[in-house]
């Protein structure tokens, strides 16, 4: 323990896990290099470390507190996800937690097409202990592990904060063999028989394998063909854009295929709509969304939720924002017959973007009254969300003549 202290020390003291003052064992004092000797216990171990002049009395020594967490326990990883060594899709999303903070977490990876080393996982939570004010399980996700036919060996290098190494090893063998079904495939936009209002459109589904390979063929009302490629994500959502339809009827066929093979196909037919319908732009957080309407005897509804129809040539609904991850904005117009829709496409903001922030922290304030050797140490824990204030609570005891008491 390094010490800053100031004036004429000529006695110290050294207490660990002992809050009596009086069992303080006085030694002269040598330097502010003072050696603390915690024991062989792991864990969390109270360290006091009191000062006095060469004519002060026990009672006017001057005390300092400290904790400090002795830790020779290697860090626990736990795989969660995939839940089965034997795996269909020719990559994977590997995720789990580790028992406790760490200072490095790597994998690397082996198979019959060679080794990669040092690969990044990241971590995406840590669950915080308002007891012991210390963040506790830490989760973790290494996005995208590419595998290949046969024996892969993933493993895991995770290193604690007090240098404690663990390595953990997990074999996931690529077998196409069980995947004999197609993949499962539903259309979020547009759906069949829909009419659209303009002529530019991204096309959206879902996709039960996000490593399957989607391809979208318009055929416009003019005999125009046109095939794209689509974007999956790694929640099997599909973008499909660079697709325009022509006045009349328009025919989208979706193949889906996956890595071993199968092969969904699904045909729709679409049409355009002479109403015009549009959509302002709207940002990841936004709620109120408003757009134009070219008639007054709409319904307008947006994502699910009734808007107002204004009746001037403009519309407006309040939804659920967009988050950080992006997502589509659909707005119908409903009439007797008939249900006219457009789509915005809201992209997530690009690079790091800070979403929620806590900060998590305590505080020790001490009250001496040194005449009768009594004080009380309170101890304050506080959270703090960006942008939303924060929250503070107190827990306080009082020490006297060396001994606990109730808390405060």
């Amino acid at each position: 323990m390094q010490l800053d202290a100031a004036g004429y020390p000529y006695y110290q003291a050294i207490l660990v896990d002992d809050t009596n003052l009086a069992d303080a064992v006085w030694t002269p004092y040598v330097s502010s290099n003072i050696v603390v000797n915690l024991g062989a216990t792991g864990g969390w171990h109270g360290v006091w470390i009191g000062l006095r002049g060469h004519a002060d009395a026990p009672a006017a020594a001057v005390w300092q507190w400290n904790r400090l967490k002795l830790d020779w326990t290697p860090p626990v990883l736990v795989i969660t996800s995939p839940t089965n060594d034997v795996v269909t899709q020719p990559w994977i999303q590997l995720e789990g937690y580790s028992s406790e903070p760490l200072s490095l977490l790597r994998y690397d990876i082996s198979n019959a097409a060679g080794t990669a080393s040092n690969q990044v996982v990241a971590v995406t939570g840590q669950d915080y202990n308002t007891t012991t004010f210390e963040y506790t399980t830490t989760y973790f996700h290494a996005s995208g592990v590419s595998l290949t036919n046969g024996l892969n060996v993933v493993t895991l290098h995770a290193t604690d904060y007090a240098g404690n190494t663990t390595i953990q090893t997990a074999n996931f063998t690529l077998n196409y063999s069980s995947k004999t079904n197609p993949p499962v495939v539903q259309l979020l936009w547009p759906q069949n028989g829909l009419e659209i209002c303009g002529s530019a459109i991204v096309c959206r589904g879902w996709v039960d394998d996000d490593t399957a390979t989607v391809t979208v063929q318009l055929v416009d009302a003019n005999g125009q063909t046109n095939r794209v490629g689509a974007l999956v994500g790694c929640d099997g959502i599909f973008y499909a854009n660079s697709l325009t339809l022509a006045s009349g009827s328009n025919y989208l066929s979706y193949t889906v295929t996956d890595a071993a093979g199968n092969v969904a196909t699904t045909n729709i037919t679409v049409s355009t709509s002479d109403l015009e319908l549009t959509i302002d732009p709207v940002s990841p957080g936004q709620s109120l969304v408003t757009g134009t309407i070219g008639g007054t005897n709409y319904a307008v509804e947006v994502n699910g939720v009734s808007g107002v129809n204004n009746g001037d040539g403009t519309w407006a609904a309040t939804m659920t924002p967009i988050g950080i991850g992006g997502g589509a904005v659909v707005v119908n117009a409903a009439q007797n017959e008939g249900d006219p829709s457009v789509q915005q496409i809201v992209q997530g903001p690009q690079g790091a973007f800070v979403s929620e922030y806590h900060q998590h922290g305590s505080l020790d304030v001490y009250d001496w009254n040194l005449d009768n050797w009594n004080y009380t140490v309170i101890k304050y824990a506080f959270d703090w969300l960006y942008s939303a204030g924060g929250t503070a609570s107190s827990l306080g005891y009082t020490v006297y003549n060396g001994n606990w008491d109730t808390g405060i």
